[in-house]
């Protein structure tokens, strides 16, 4: 039973549940009290935090048993490509959905109208927080997260709906004066179509931007959030769900990592991981289900009352737990666990003296399935409860190292990858990697085990299929040799190269419906 309806274009409407839902209702169908449906809220400081901590509730809200707003879109990122499995049919959730690339070509209208309601919201936020009775310094913090939310959104959608800034043949898609249909050619980003920008509210639908407009608009957005942040006397945050300026900066170093501006993307994740630190190896196995973890610098914070429980990201990930991962387990792909990928061949085996290794079975028991994941588990065998990571230091290291290793500083690419790497293996070293091919493909390979299941992967599967220079790119996506089961998958759907259509997800079409402005990718 589907409970969410569907915004209209952009979702533009100032429609986000501040109360809780549940299968009965739709985050449109609250009470006017658990809602910002009118500007009154913004009279006040107190007001327009609501409607920040609305965004924040609004990342983790339930909608279905396998619609559980982020947690869920990033669960579909990770099962499009070849680390994440199914262990079998089992309960066939997000196998037509995920695994088949369903949301992505059909396109779905949920990740959209999730991202778009955050920047609606956050337009509402900017455009009346300035009247808002309170301290200055409030207005300043909440103004900073504003920003923050609307740059992440546009972040997080530009890497959906385009090819990957430097496409690895130099086409993008572009606009069809003869269709509503783009088409593929060579043309500089400047030409290339984004997604609709928006910096105030509104009822009309815009065009699709051009990616340079959608790139300048993220590290505008970005840019004021830091200003703010930075003014003297702004409050912290209340707590890990909201957004700060170590946040900020982190969502800068990955704007900066996907724009290939590498000089920013080292400096923003090395100031956004500062004060933070990395896991040991007894922390490493402690269920990525803690906000209070010390290397979480962003994460959602869900107690009982919130918590969807089967319409929940653990109820999808625990095997434990005896619910929908029972019969559909969550496996790590064989070329990521074993080594020696088809594609990527510089993988290598995770070695026993990785900590890491134990988030998967090697030797199951009972129900579980060889290669099930237990890197993520409930905080009780009696509830589906769990708080979420958004972002962790381990992911500012490993952006930072490969920021500065693509500018060719090696050597500090490989102290920085050295450092992070013993604490997850005490037998690691870097002297196998002597190149900057090497070091760039071996901090890949990092990132595919330790961000393994947070929502990393198709995007970084479409960014390392981009041109660098100096580095041998990623030629596909192959499912093929992951040692998944090809009827889950599809045979259509096993290996998506870089230049394929299909690599991109497509408008939804309550968006073409509205705004005839929008061109579809192909």
């Amino acid at each position: 039973m589907k409970i969410n309806k569907i915004l209209g274009f952009a979702g533009l409407s100032l429609a986000l549940a501040l109360g809780a839902t549940s299968c009965k209702k739709s985050f449109l169908d609250t009470k006017p009290t658990d809602q910002a449906i009118t500007q009154d809220v913004f009279k006040t400081v107190s007001g327009a935090r609501s409607v920040i901590n609305g965004m924040t509730r609004r990342l983790f809200d339930a909608d279905d048993h396998d619609q559980f707003s982020i947690p869920s879109i990033n669960m579909t990122y990770e099962l499009m490509c070849e680390d994440m499995g199914l262990s079998a049919y089992g309960s066939n959730w997000f196998i037509t959905s995920a695994v088949r690339w369903n949301d992505a070509r059909g396109g779905s209208s949920y990740q959209w109208s999730i991202y778009y309601a955050v920047i609606n919201n956050a337009n509402f936020i900017l455009q009346n927080i300035d009247a808002a009775t309170g301290e200055e310094e409030d207005r300043n913090e909440i103004k900073a997260q504003a920003y923050a939310f609307r740059g992440w959104a546009y972040l997080q959608l530009i890497q959906c709906y385009q090819y990957p800034y430097n496409s690895i043949d130099g086409k993008y898609v572009v606009a069809n004066p003869g269709s509503r249909t783009g088409v593929k050619a060579a043309v500089p980003p400047s030409q290339a179509l984004g997604v609709p920008i928006y910096t105030e509210p509104t009822k009309v639908g815009n065009p699709r931007a051009s990616l340079t407009e959608v790139i300048d608009q993220i590290n505008r957005d970005l840019d004021s959030s830091i200003a703010y942040f930075e003014k003297p006397g702004t409050p912290a945050r209340r707590d890990k769900s909201q957004i700060n300026i170590n946040v900020a900066r982190g969502i800068y170093a990955r704007a900066a990592m996907y724009e290939q501006d590498w000089p920013k993307a080292a400096t923003m994740a090395n100031a956004a991981r500062q004060g933070w630190s990395l896991m040991n190896g007894t922390e490493l196995l402690n269920g990525f289900n803690q906000v209070s973890n010390r290397e979480w610098i962003w994460g959602l914070v869900i107690n009982a009352e919130q918590n969807g429980v089967y319409a929940s990201f653990m109820s999808h990930m625990d095997p434990a737990l005896n619910a929908y991962a029972t019969g559909s387990q969550k496996i790590i792909g064989n070329a990521i666990f074993f080594g020696a990928g088809t594609i990527d061949t510089t993988l290598t085996r995770i070695p026993d003296s990785d900590v890491r290794r134990q988030w998967w079975l090697s030797n199951p028991s009972g129900n579980l399935a060889r290669k099930s994941q237990l890197k993520f588990y409930a905080n009780s065998k009696t509830s589906f409860i769990a708080d979420y990571p958004m972002m962790r230091t381990a992911e500012m290291y490993l952006i930072e190292a490969e920021a500065l290793a693509q500018q060719g500083n090696t050597t500090d690419a490989l102290t920085l990858l050295g450092q992070f790497g013993v604490t997850r293996d005490p037998n690691y070293t870097t002297t196998a990697f002597v190149n900057k091919d090497q070091i760039v493909h071996e901090i890949w390979r990092q990132r595919r085990v330790e961000l393994w299941g947070e929502g990393f992967r198709y995007f970084d599967a479409k960014r390392q299929m981009a041109r660098f220079n100096g580095v041998t790119s990623l030629a596909a996506i192959n499912r093929g040799s992951s040692g998944f089961l090809s009827g889950i998958i599809g045979s259509d759907n096993m290996v998506i190269n870089a230049t394929d259509d299909k690599i991109n997800w497509r408008i939804p079409g309550s968006e073409l419906n509205q705004n005839l402005g929008v061109y579809q990718n192909p």
